[in-house]
């Protein structure tokens, strides 16, 4: 696996900003590889909506968890639909982070 560019030279650890991921959790959980706490879902959530909003997404990251959920599924249009969605909103964040803003 690539790693994103960067080719404007921005720190890695949220654009303009120190220290400071874009994300609205910025602490990390340790990993085993195996199920971690970030996964659990919260007792609320019954829709995509609801993990949307437990983790704070902008519309941009939003709209690729829905658009990746749903791949193929939404009647007329076909799979490339999704994948051009979930590029375009990709491109989306990689400029908002570029640029220091919430993820």
């Amino acid at each position: 696996m690539s790693a994103i560019p960067n080719p404007k030279g921005i720190p890695k650890s949220g654009g303009h900003r120190t220290n400071d991921s874009g994300l609205a959790n910025d602490h990390k959980l340790a990993s085993d590889g195996g199920s971690t706490g970030y996964y659990e879902l919260p007792a609320h959530a019954r829709e995509l909506r609801h993990l949307i909003s437990h983790k704070a997404m902008s519309k941009a990251r939003g709209d690729i968890f829905k658009a990746c959920y749903r791949l193929g599924e939404k009647e007329g249009v076909d799979i490339w639909y999704d994948l051009r969605k979930m590029k375009f909103f990709i491109e989306d964040l990689i400029e908002m982070h570029e640029r220091g803003e919430h993820l």
